[in-house]
């Protein structure tokens, strides 16, 4: 079976012109049809070949907030004149970063932390178990922030 298979030609059987439309035949044989619009070829496109803007259905607007944060050209704890708050400054102190380290910065710091705190590692010390504990709490809320 397994020399026959290796030997096997489908195309032995057919000529140049066929083996072409075989190969070219993106479908393989289903029915399709033009999916483009218009006299421009573009969807929405006017009889003039000017685009026209599809509206979108976005009852949530969904796609405007997203459209809104694209824009912004830096996180929000970027920025240097950002008001860092009371329990902002705890969580970085806590992780041992400052305000305006990057998001990688502050996710490598938190994984040190957490691989030099667990409890496997400390035979079950119950302080390190509860530095551990406000090491996690401290890196949700930065989270929740925008800080990471």
């Amino acid at each position: 079976m397994r020399e026959y298979n290796k030997n096997y030609d489908f195309f032995s059987d057919l000529g140049d012109d066929e083996i072409k439309d075989i190969v070219s035949d993106r479908s393989y044989g289903r029915p399709t049809w033009d999916t483009r619009a218009g006299k421009g070829g573009s969807v929405g496109a006017d009889s003039n070949g000017r685009t026209k803007k599809k509206k979108r259905h976005d009852p949530s607007n969904v796609f405007a907030r997203y459209a809104r944060m694209q824009g912004k050209s830096s996180g929000p704890n970027r920025s240097a004149d950002r008001k860092i708050l009371e329990a902002d400054r705890k969580a970085l102190e806590m992780l041992g970063v400052s305000p305006t380290d990057s998001a990688d910065a502050i996710k490598l710091a938190y994984k040190d932390l957490v691989k030099k705190h667990h409890p496997d590692i400390n035979g079950g010390d119950k302080s390190s178990e509860e530095r551990l504990r406000n090491i996690i709490t401290a890196y949700n809320h930065l989270k929740a922030k925008g800080f990471v």
